[in-house]
This record gives C-alpha cells, structure tokens and sequence, in this order.
C-alpha cells in the first residue's frame, strides 16, 4: 500500500520537475522566440535597403543588368522571411483547460493527476513551440545566405564599375 508520505513526495518532484519545465518554455516564448523575430526583421530592413539601392540605382548605371541577381536573392530573403513570420505565428502556451482539471478523481492523487495532466501539456507545448523555433532557424539561416550573396554581389558589381572609372570608360548613363 502506498503511504500518504509517498504520495506527498512523489507530488513534491512532480511540482519540481513541472516548475523546470515551465521555465524552459518560458525561455522559449520570451527569449527565443522574440530574438528570432527581431533578427527577422533586421534581415528584413537590411534587405529592403539593399532592394531600394537596387531600384533607385538601376537605370542610372550601365551594366546594371549584373545588378538582377543581387536584387534576386535579396528578394529571395526578404521573401523566406516574410514567409517564416506568417508560418510560426501561432505559440503552444501550455495549459489545459478549466474542465479537464475539474474532472480529476477527487482521491488521495488528485495533486498527482493534475500535475501530470499540466506536465504532458507543457511537453507538447515544448515541442511545438521548439518546431517553430527550429523551422525558423533554418529559414533565417537561409535569408541570412541569400542576403550575405546579395550584398557580395553588389560589392563585385561595385568594383567591377569602379575599375571601368580607373580605365576612363563611361559607367553613367547621360541623361
């Protein structure tokens, strides 16, 4: 038979062990989750730069056709992000409802089962929100590259029409 001072002590690490758990999600809902969306939109303001400077610029150049790919995958991560945001907006909070509770066995592991039911919905609420957080990485790894090759891009066009200035040659076009 299980005595009263087990119950409580199996009751008392249940409480320890969802109380870590809490604080894991919470890292995840107020830490990661808010530094990755301020990362997304630092790429997405670089990026905006990066196509405005494209567009103001192009028909002011020759040769600006060798400006297409850097504004191609400076759209490409503008767009990932934009995309990125609208896919992980949803956040798994980690409750249950006010009924499920109510509907516990009133016994001696009450406590129990309600820690219990808690715990599974802080799991599932963990690893939903850890997808999103994954997905988005990878997303905002990409837009990282794709950003990084557009602005790369935009220094070789911008040396390539600085060695024509070096040669004397005409970059402007007159008008």
């Amino acid at each position: 038979m299980i005595t009263d001072e087990q119950i409580e002590n199996r009751e008392k690490n249940l409480k320890l062990h969802y109380e870590a758990m809490r604080k894991d999600l919470d890292i995840l809902l107020t830490s990661m989750i808010p530094t990755q969306k301020n990362l997304m939109k630092t790429i997405m303001w670089i990026n905006a730069i990066v196509l405005g400077l494209i567009l103001n610029n192009f028909l002011k150049f020759k040769y600006a056709f060798f400006m297409i790919p850097s504004f191609a995958f400076s759209a490409m991560a503008f767009g990932l992000i934009l995309y990125s945001l609208k896919k992980g907006r949803s956040k798994t909070l980690g409750h249950i409802n006010t009924l499920e509770m109510e509907n516990i066995n009133q016994n001696r592991f009450e406590a129990i089962v309600g820690l219990q039911k808690l715990i599974v919905a802080i799991e599932k609420a963990i690893k939903s929100n850890s997808v999103i957080i994954e997905k988005r990485g990878k997303k905002i790894s990409d837009s990282v590259n794709f950003t990084l090759a557009s602005i790369g891009l935009i220094l070789v066009y911008a040396i390539f029409l600085f060695n024509l200035i070096l040669r004397g040659k005409e970059v402007m076009h007159i008008g």
